[in-house]
């Protein structure tokens, strides 16, 4: 799958216009349509961009693949449609998004834990 197709299916779960991603990205929203349709090259730089619009981590866009979810329905012998396919990468970018919301709880936790430490530390030296 294209970065484009990626950057559309991302942009369309989070009910997001192209109209507003080209407004933020300052350029028409027919230049912005030919970076998703793959006419014009997506540069990272760009992609950084419209991933900060997104709020979503570049790589995460970068990973979404839909192919095994293809896979997965088929050899399960359901009939595939758009929907299907979206619902599926939308599980898949939040779940990512809900790990990456635990890691960073875990790592203001463990700055807590060090920073009661040393208090409590100093306090009975």
């Amino acid at each position: 799958m294209k970065l484009g197709e990626k950057v559309r299916i991302v942009r369309n779960l989070k009910q997001i216009s192209q109209t507003w991603v080209a407004m933020k990205l300052k350029i028409s929203q027919q230049a912005y349509q030919k970076l998703e349709q793959g006419k014009t090259i997506m540069t990272n730089n760009k992609l950084a961009e419209i991933a900060k619009l997104l709020d979503i981590d570049e790589q995460t866009i970068r990973d979404i693949d839909t192919l095994p979810i293809i896979n997965k329905s088929n050899s399960q012998g359901k009939k595939l449609n758009s929907n299907s396919v979206f619902n599926s990468n939308r599980l898949a970018i939040d779940e990512k998004d809900r790990i990456q919301s635990i890691e960073k709880e875990v790592d203001n936790l463990k700055k807590k834990i060090d920073s009661l430490t040393h208090l409590i530390e100093t306090k009975f030296k």
